[in-house]
């Protein structure tokens, strides 16, 4: 693995942190980096915590690839919306601690997790797309109104509103939220209790619970591929 995404496993636990520059920018290079680690902690049967830099999770996708042509953006949305897809379907627990902000595809990270675990703060959580002239893609509105409550998936998607870390708890985007030098602390005493899960278990009804999800995201994804984002 490059130094985009770092991977360290302490008792059954695998740390997967974001490091791309000031806003972690989701790159060709960060996906591939972040699938190799999510590779890495199934061969280690790991539970995952997913972590940025202080202040800052990600601040969406690389925007010199997004804005280098249409077919360019469509290819890396797609990569970020397939690395979306597995995560949901990550056989061992996700976490994910958030530091900061975390916008448009950091924010679709944290749709993506098992458990998500924010900090107090001047912090802006959300999906700006339609903010910065992006038309939402199919997989971005079907992560959105599976995870967010009806109120906040409609101010999100449609009005691109950013929420505080507490809106962003009650909006759906966040679990918990903790004080910032208690985020690490918090995601590994939840991934403790994680750890007793039955695996077998946690995979089998993860996959049932999340069959239609899944399926509609499929679609989706070859759906996006076909259709222009700005």
């Amino acid at each position: 693995m490059t130094e985009l995404v770092t991977y360290s496993l302490e008792d059954g636990i695998a740390t997967l942190t974001l490091n791309n520059g000031k806003v972690n920018a989701f790159s060709h290079e960060l996906i591939a980096d972040f699938n190799r680690g999510l590779d890495r902690a199934e061969v280690d049967a790991a539970v995952v915590i997913v972590t940025g830099q202080p202040g800052i999770l990600s601040g969406g996708y690389d925007l010199k690839v997004m804005t280098s042509g249409p077919q360019a953006a469509i290819n890396l949305v797609a990569e970020g919306s397939t690395l979306a897809r597995r995560m949901l379907a990550h056989p061992f627990p996700i976490i994910v601690a958030c530091p900061g902000h975390a916008v448009a595809k950091g924010a679709f990270v944290l749709l993506s997790a098992d458990y998500r675990i924010g900090v107090e703060g001047p912090f802006s959580i959300g999906l700006n797309e339609v903010k910065i002239g992006m038309t939402m893609h199919h997989v971005g509105i079907t992560l959105a109104r599976d995870r967010l409550t009806t109120p906040a998936f409609q101010r999100s998607v449609i009005n691109a509103e950013m929420f505080t870390p507490q809106g962003a708890l009650a909006a759906g985007f966040l679990d918990q939220v903790v004080a910032p030098d208690q985020l690490l602390t918090t995601a590994r005493e939840m991934a403790q209790q994680l750890k007793k899960l039955n695996m077998g278990a946690h995979k089998g009804t993860k996959l049932k619970v999340r069959k239609a999800l899944l399926e509609t995201l499929d679609a989706a994804i070859t759906l996006d591929r076909a259709t222009a984002l700005m």
